[in-house]
């Protein structure tokens, strides 16, 4: 039962509106979260300011559009209109592919590298990609293009391809890398060649239909009520109902897991945003859980970032830690599930994500929260930070951790342990791990806008090493997980950050920022690149092996976990992403 509340995720940003809809207050349409999106979307008419490669990327996306409708039909009608008479492809998906995995339920065919030029009609060449998805449903195509180069033979765009569909037997997932040639002299441009690359077929057996994982979150919940009314809604559906000088729901809400009443069973407490009351599911023996969160005392209607169960008194039972808006409440639990109000704890920051280790050795565990921007100078309607720079920011922050002293006092200490020295970034998440296995615990620190952390802890004091063995990742860090991938006994370091086709296309363009060296031009280029990985090489150094093992692109990646998937002792990657999903437009995700 625990593997359906490990793997329970608030919807809350993703679902449609299935239960019977509640009214709107008139008036409240300006406070849609997206409504401070769409002044700055005005802003987006690549015309406007002379980036013709970004109009051309909006043309190739309705030619791509093309492929993609042809892919989800029955590959009777063939697209007109898209390629050249001359069209040749170098390479092909099915030819000269080699299994580059292999176990009872799923396989992945990778494709060498092309290294002789193949002439084959377009329509060849599409229907033939086309033959693993025959007979599937659900086909869904996405291109994502990195590169826009005009040339004198035509313009090429470098774009990512992920094409997937699914019947009651397979599901079959089609990446790959399409450098295409286009001639730009016809309206709209026509394709000459595509070359491809980095091809791959996953295939994945399905057992009467089912994948790995189904969905089940409303099955679990024993009052269905408790779902239907509160987590099934999207955050626009809640920005539209509540006053925004008493509530201004956003992303970024986290959970807890831990046995709280001493049954066996794992529980979960969930937070939410400001006006909805956290829970605190209990898991009962058939595996639906109940919510006791009022009874509990843990029903929080505040913002809550943040929350851990941990055993801060070392009494044998977990106790709560959240975090509300600035504030860190501290619950001690009385063993069977209720919760007494011990410590508040008053911050200069508006926190985020929270840990609990003992940094120090003392046999208690003390509390490391990161702080992204200061409380004091929010503004509810800019739904954005304002870094400065907005590529290596340093006006976001502080970062606290506190000591505990015992007696449920805790202890500023973030100054007296050296955690002072470059904390005043936007900090999203922070992870702990013996790097340099010394015997105590170190500390890194995803910051969004720009540089990342790593603090060694030497016998509890900590030092930024971050610059000096190269792992500062500057990006839009989210979060930060530790993990042996390749299991040579040292903690390797993965960071979630914000992929972007945008950024990846125009940091590239001689236009973009031209009064700036090259050089400093690498930080925008790789503040777009995705997410890293990097390889700690056992001496106290890391290298960077994202590209080349082929993890950076995470999409919106919010966080990430090494996890063994399928228990053949090998550490894999599983990597959330997306972003606000309002009610649905043409082509909406």
């Amino acid at each position: 039962m625990l593997k359906k509340l490990i793997f329970f995720l608030p919807i809350c940003a993703i679902a449609q509106e299935t239960s019977a809809p509640l009214s709107v207050i008139p008036g409240l349409e300006k406070n849609r979260f997206d409504s401070a999106i769409r002044s700055v979307a005005k802003l987006d008419d690549p015309t406007v300011d002379g980036w013709s490669t970004e109009a051309f990327n909006e043309t190739a996306g309705e030619q791509f559009k093309k492929i993609a409708d042809f892919l989800a039909s029955d590959h009777k009608t063939f697209p007109e209109g898209l390629a050249h008479p001359a069209f040749r492809l170098m390479a092909s998906p099915a030819r000269g592919a080699t299994s580059a995995f292999q176990d009872q339920s799923l396989s992945v065919l990778r494709a060498a590298s092309p290294d002789l030029e193949i002439s084959e009609r377009f329509q060849k060449a599409l229907t033939e990609l086309a033959e693993p998805l025959a007979g599937l449903s659900e086909i869904r195509s996405k291109f994502k293009t990195i590169r826009v180069e005009p040339g004198d033979e035509g313009t090429t765009t470098v774009t990512y391809v992920q094409i997937g569909g699914r019947d009651l037997s397979k599901a079959v997932q089609l990446n790959a890398t399409w450098k295409c040639l286009w001639d730009t002299s016809l309206d709209p441009p026509l394709l000459k060649s595509i070359e491809v690359s980095n091809d791959d077929q996953v295939s994945h057996s399905l057992k009467n239909g089912q994948s790995i994982f189904s969905e089940c979150t409303r099955s679990v919940f024993q009052n269905p009520e408790t779902f239907d009314r509160q987590l099934i809604y999207g955050i626009d559906h809640w920005t539209s109902r509540f006053d925004g000088a008493i509530a201004r729901p956003a992303a970024g809400h986290g959970l807890a897991i831990g046995d709280v009443n001493g049954d066996g069973l794992e529980d979960l407490y969930l937070c939410q945003p400001p006006a909805l009351p956290n829970l605190l599911l209990i898991q009962n023996p058939d595996g639906t859980v109940t919510d006791t969160a009022l009874a509990a005392g843990v029903n929080w209607h505040e913002e809550t970032r943040a929350a851990l169960l941990n055993d801060l008194d070392n009494d044998g039972d977990l106790d709560l830690v959240a975090v509300l808006g600035s504030k860190v409440v501290v619950q001690a639990n009385d063993g069977s599930g209720k919760f007494e109000l011990k410590t508040v704890i008053d911050s200069a920051s508006s926190l985020f994500s929270i840990n609990a280790i003992d940094y120090d050795g003392d046999q208690d565990l003390d509390l490391f929260i990161c702080g992204y921007t200061l409380s004091s100078g929010v503004n509810l309607d800019d739904v954005f930070a304002n870094p400065m720079p907005f590529e290596d920011a340093n006006n976001g922050a502080p970062n606290l951790i506190l000591r505990n002293e015992g007696g449920w006092n805790f202890t500023d200490v973030t100054s007296e342990v050296g955690l002072d020295q470059n904390n005043m970034r936007f900090s999203y998440a922070s992870s702990w791990d013996d790097f340099d296995r010394d015997g105590d615990l170190d500390l890194y620190v995803a910051n969004d806008f720009g540089r990342n952390n790593l603090y060694r802890n030497d016998g509890g004091k900590f030092t930024d090493v971050a610059a000096d063995l190269g792992v500062e990742d500057i990006g839009p860090g989210m979060s930060a997980s530790w993990g042996d991938y390749n299991n040579d006994g040292f903690p390797d370091i993965y960071v979630s950050n914000m992929f972007s086709s945008a950024g990846n296309r125009i940091t590239t363009q001689s236009q973009f920022k031209a009064g700036l060296k090259e050089e400093d031009k690498l930080d925008f280029r790789r503040h777009a690149r995705g997410n890293s990985l990097f390889r700690n090489r056992g001496d106290g150094t890391f290298e960077d092996v994202s590209v080349e093992l082929g993890v950076t692109l995470g999409r919106w990646a919010w966080g990430s976990t090494f996890v063994d998937m399928n228990n053949d002792g090998w550490e894999d990657l599983y990597v959330t992403n997306g972003f606000l999903t309002a009610q649905g437009k043409d082509r909406d995700l």
